[in-house]
């Protein structure tokens, strides 16, 4: 082990023997009690108690097959090269499946339903350009511009589903925010609530008009039931020909910035 602390700190090292009380752990596949003298946080880094614990073992809980390279090393590398394998095959595990998920937005030959899973996939967050490209090419939006891509594409390669753009205009109390967001985004929600302007769709599917809000993930769109909205009841205005023009006046007229924005960032970091 290299050194950590910038001392020797009576670390093992290998080729070091083990302490001749406990003699009989050396051989192979009994180091347990030798690491259990060691509190080890295999996370971060290995830490020396002054008065380890003495663990006494009858019978090795596993014998371990040693390279001759291998004398007696802690083995915390070993462990933590593990560990990172182990989160690195999660993290690109989790890459593929946004990726697949994210493809679809591009893809022609898309389904109704894979087109609006991909876009609730996209991470929430406002882009640094507060626009369709910048939400595509930063793969992460909100409300906004999620909707409204997905109006203008559901309006060219599904026009049956005839797309609408709808603001409503809600409170979101205490309570509201803790059952739609959890504890931390509800933190930021005064005692007497804030006044907020979404942004979702209305879409026909089988004959009829549901309600698609694409803001964030969730169980997955069965393709005919309403998508549940991300925010309480309130009053809603059809959008016209600048629906962020539109949105922009709403939230001049209703919202207090002080307040909404905080809750915003908190959605941002708490989703993103």
């Amino acid at each position: 082990m290299g050194d950590a602390s910038r001392s020797d700190d009576d670390l093992a090292r290998a080729g070091d023997s083990l302490d001749p009380r406990h003699a009989e752990a050396h051989a192979a596949g009994y180091d347990l009690p030798a690491l259990l003298h060691l509190r080890m946080d295999v996370l971060k880094r290995t830490v020396c108690r002054s008065s380890p614990e003495v663990v006494h073992l009858k019978q090795p809980p596993f014998r371990v097959r040693r390279s001759p390279q291998e004398h007696d090393p802690l083995a915390t590398d070993r462990v933590d090269e593990l560990i990172s394998r182990a989160r690195h095959q999660l993290d690109f595990d989790r890459r593929i499946s946004y990726s697949a998920s994210i493809d679809a937005l591009y893809s022609p030959d898309s389904s109704l339903v894979q087109l609006v899973e991909a876009v609730r996939a996209l991470r929430y967050g406002r882009p640094s350009d507060r626009t369709v490209e910048g939400m595509l090419r930063e793969q992460r939006g909100t409300c906004s511009s999620k909707h409204l891509f997905l109006a203008r594409v559901l309006a060219e390669r599904f026009p049956e589903t005839a797309p609408r753009i709808v603001h409503r205009v809600y409170t979101l109390d205490r309570a509201r925010a803790r059952e739609l967001f959890g504890a931390e985004v509800a933190a930021v929600v005064p005692d007497g609530g804030l006044v907020d302007v979404h942004r979702y769709l209305t879409v026909m599917v089988g004959g009829r008009r549901i309600q698609i809000d694409a803001t964030f993930p969730g169980p997955a769109w069965d393709g005919a039931s309403a998508l549940p909205l991300a925010c309480g009841t309130g009053i809603d205005h059809d959008a016209g020909d600048d629906p962020d023009h539109e949105k922009r006046a709403l939230e001049q007229q209703h919202c207090d910035p002080v307040i909404r924005e905080p809750f915003i960032a908190a959605l941002a970091g708490l989703r993103g």
